[in-house]
């Protein structure tokens, strides 16, 4: 019989990101109670000790409490029912599920407080290199050696995973599907304007120009300036040098290379004379309602998007179409490292091995519940071969690129621990002010590339780098 599936939604109110420092280096001036002195061997004893309890358990309902960031209304019904069908076969196991809405930021913000409280869920959705350092998070390399999904997963996966870990010694969150970047654009603004899909980057510039007609409310593409624009521009500029590499061999930036300062320097110019000046301020929900209405003719975002856009288009590929990265400015096919969705288990947990086991369910044949209305590609090698995957082109091309030996994935240095607050609180406003023309290319740059420097100075020195 089906359980009743528990959905929490009852959400922290108050919760803001004022323990996210602004300033690279400092720590957050939040309060919260870590277990930041307990080491990977003493977190290794816990587990052990928390997985002999559970097994006391066994014949009696087991509860297990999940979250996920990002959640909508329609993602929740998906991820419900991944959970009632676990449920339906484990009878002794029951989920307790909460969606938590809005970014990963919010997500941080309340797992942060529910360290802090010691009401963490068993398992959830936020991969930060702050809760791996505090000791939040338990490793999970022992599980998945001795699991039937060793030896199954995407090892590009499981090595961008690892990244998160500032010791480079433990995988801590299991990757249940990778994310892959992309334009998305609209195949019949084109025709109808006479215009070639492009193939380059010049192209790509000339084409904005050709298709865009302002004064119909019609635009060549779409900034995201607001909320993420910081992590777009990144990856597009390293897409257009071909730079792999986010730090040289002295540990200093490449954010602000010659040529990262001409990609943004080309791409901003595109700012209000071919693109909406309300591009200022979107953000991933307005830049999709710009594309689906029809009034731009290009996006930036990944995969994640494609079953929303895909549903409102009723699957007619001829008004869009995913398009890859074009080759960078030196011939090479550049991409982002490939974005991984990952599953924490709390260290705090008093049923390991049953948090272990939803988290496998999850990550092969419970994909069918969840992975295509959240968007991206399974993990787990058969369930890349499911039929939802099979059969949509734009899932194909990015398996492609992905798989294609020549492809050079730029490394985005997620590991530093305070990556996201330097592209939330230094370069995501340095971007607005250089659209707005407050400041140039090369400062905006320069801001950036010099917070990254400093932290991965401070992060060597602290993990004997």
């Amino acid at each position: 019989m089906r359980r009743k599936l528990a959905l929490v939604l009852t959400v922290i109110a108050g919760l803001s990101l004022a323990g996210c420092s602004a300033k690279p280096g400092n720590e957050t001036t939040t309060e919260v109670k870590t277990q930041g002195e307990t080491t990977v061997g003493e977190s290794a004893e816990k587990a052990q000790e928390s997985s002999e309890k559970s097994g006391e358990t066994k014949g009696d309902t087991v509860k297990l409490t999940w979250w996920m960031e990002m959640s909508t209304p329609e993602l929740n019904e998906a991820y419900e029912a991944a959970a009632a069908a676990y449920m339906e076969k484990n009878p002794n196991i029951e989920i307790e599920f909460l969606g938590i809405p809005g970014n990963s930021a919010d997500a941080k913000a309340k797992l942060d407080m529910a360290f802090a409280t010691d009401s963490a869920p068993d398992i959830f959705e936020c991969a930060m290199p702050e809760f791996i350092a505090r000791g939040n998070v338990l490793p999970l390399d022992g599980y998945y050696e001795k699991s039937e999904l060793y030896g199954k997963v995407n090892e590009e996966a499981i090595r961008a995973d690892a990244n998160l870990d500032p010791k480079k010694e433990h995988l801590y969150y299991f990757p249940a599907f990778m994310d892959f970047r992309n334009f998305w654009i609209r195949p019949d603004i084109y025709a109808k304007k006479g215009v070639e899909i492009p193939e380059t980057w010049d192209e790509f510039f000339e084409s904005v120009k050709k298709v865009a007609d302002p004064d119909n409310n019609l635009y060549g593409t779409t900034i995201r300036g607001g909320s993420g624009g910081a992590f777009n521009v990144m990856c597009m500029a390293y897409a257009y040098s071909g730079i792999p590499h986010a730090f040289d061999e002295n540990g200093k930036s490449t954010m602000n290379d010659p040529l990262h300062v001409e990609f943004v320097e080309k791409y901003f110019d595109l700012y209000k004379k071919y693109t909406s000046e309300d591009d200022l301020n979107k953000g991933w929900t307005e830049i999709a309602a710009s594309f689906t209405s029809g009034s731009t003719a290009s996006i930036f975002h990944n995969l994640g998007s494609a079953h929303m856009i895909s549903e409102t288009f009723g699957g007619d590929e001829t008004k869009f179409q995913m398009m890859p990265f074009l080759k960078s400015v030196n011939g090479e096919q550049c991409h982002p490292e490939v974005g991984v969705m990952g599953f924490g288990i709390s260290a705090s947990t008093e049923h390991p091995d049953e948090a272990w086991d939803f988290i496998q369910f999850l990550s092969s044949e419970g994909t069918e519940y969840w992975v295509e209305s959240r968007g991206g590609i399974p993990t787990e090698q058969s369930a890349q071969k499911a039929d939802w995957v099979m059969e949509k082109d734009y899932y194909q091309k990015a398996i492609s690129i992905m798989n294609d030996e020549n492809t050079v994935f730029f490394e985005v240095p997620t590991y530093l621990t305070n990556y996201v607050n330097i592209e939330n609180n230094i370069a995501q406003p340095k971007l607005q002010e250089c659209m707005a023309g407050i400041c140039t290319a090369q400062e905006f740059l320069d801001a950036w590339a010099d917070a990254m420097t400093e932290e991965k100075a401070r992060y060597d020195a602290e993990n004997g780098n």
